[in-house]
């Protein structure tokens, strides 16, 4: 009877004790509760001590968590398959925390800048093909300068109305204002002049002070510090050009050794000889190509005044007073009309 008595007994102690692990178990709503310490932290509901154990959380694969009735937020689970790894519920999906293997914490803190070396970011897109594509307009909100490779390729000076293009274009980075520069170098020591255009590698490269210049070409007016109001089209037209005012210089190399004011050069090398002589008009390949110091000059036609150094001659044709060197206040027109004058003065020739 007493055997009966004490297996009753027990059958009664181990079904309870099934039945207190099948249920849900609540703590107070006051205090805290302690694994491994006495002495739980009071802003925690519970604290966990340990140098030898980790927290284990529950492991699943990704259908048992999908299988999950109705996720609160912040739900916390680890995912055996799949992309492996620790997964939050955001209150309308699955986010992974990590990935085994490989962290998913791709950006990196160094001091107070933060970098990414993993691959390629996008902005606006999921598949970008550079280090950075960006979908869309981008805005620089502060600051004047773009640079590659530390070098700066792009200066807008918004407030002084600004641009410059290229490689160390406008270097001195105080440029003035109202002015354009587009090419490597191009304007690289402008420092207050204004209003100016420079187009090609070293175009008004050592402009300083000179205002409403256009310069387009490569090294176009590049030795001019401060002269205004010139016109340069053409690979290292007015290349010399310094304090010379008012010139209009149209071709490759034309008036490269210019220095002084007025004058007009249209064709390969025209007037390109010229220094202190004002007041020319040159169209035409070499026209007026070996003049120096003369002056009122009209040549039209190739070579015509091709060795002039005088003033006020007129030339029209091929190689027109070709050879002229200081016969003053001549006319010729016609093809190698007045070829072999030298020094003659006021004649005038019509003809071939």
């Amino acid at each position: 009877m007493k055997n009966i008595i004490a297996i009753s007994i027990l059958m009664i102690a181990l079904f309870s004790s099934k039945k207190s692990f099948e249920q849900t178990n609540t703590f107070p709503s006051t205090g805290s509760a302690g694994i491994g310490t006495t002495t739980p932290d009071a802003s925690s509901l519970l604290e966990i001590k340990s140098v030898k154990k980790g927290l284990l959380i529950p492991r699943m694969t990704k259908n048992q968590r999908d299988a999950i009735t109705s996720p609160a937020s912040g739900l916390l689970i680890y995912q055996t398959n799949a992309t492996s790894g620790f997964y939050y519920y955001d209150g309308a999906a699955w986010q992974a925390v990590s990935s085994a293997g490989s962290s998913t914490e791709y950006w990196k803190k160094k001091g107070s800048s933060v970098y990414y070396t993993a691959g390629n970011v996008g902005i606006g897109l999921n598949s970008p093909a550079y280090k950075l594509d960006v979908a869309g307009d981008i805005n620089i909100n502060s600051g004047k300068v773009f640079r590659i490779n530390g070098i700066h390729v792009l200066y807008d000076d918004a407030p002084n109305q600004n641009l410059f293009v290229g490689d160390y274009a406008d270097s001195a980075l105080n440029g003035g204002y109202n002015n354009t520069a587009v090419g490597p170098l191009s304007m690289g020591q402008n420092t207050n002049g204004n209003y100016n255009t420079a187009v090609g590698a070293n175009s008004l490269r050592q402009n300083t002070s000179g205002n409403s210049n256009v310069a387009v070409g490569e090294k176009a007016m590049y030795l001019t510090t401060a002269s205004s109001y010139n016109v340069a089209l053409g690979s290292g037209a007015l290349y010399s050009n310094n304090y010379g005012g008012n010139n209009v210089a149209i071709g490759y190399q034309t008036l490269y050794n210019n220095a002084n004011r007025d004058n007009v050069g249209i064709g390969y090398k025209a007037l390109y000889g010229n220094t202190t002589g004002v007041d020319n008009v040159a169209i035409g390949s070499n026209t007026l190509q070996s003049a120096t110091t003369g002056g009122g000059n009209v040549a039209i036609g190739y070579q015509s005044l091709y060795a002039n150094t005088a003033q006020n001659n007129i030339a029209v044709g091929l190689q027109s007073m070709y050879n002229n060197t200081t016969g003053d206040n001549n006319t010729s027109i016609g093809l190698i009309a007045m070829y072999e004058n030298t020094t003659g003065k006021s004649n005038t020739v019509v003809g071939s």
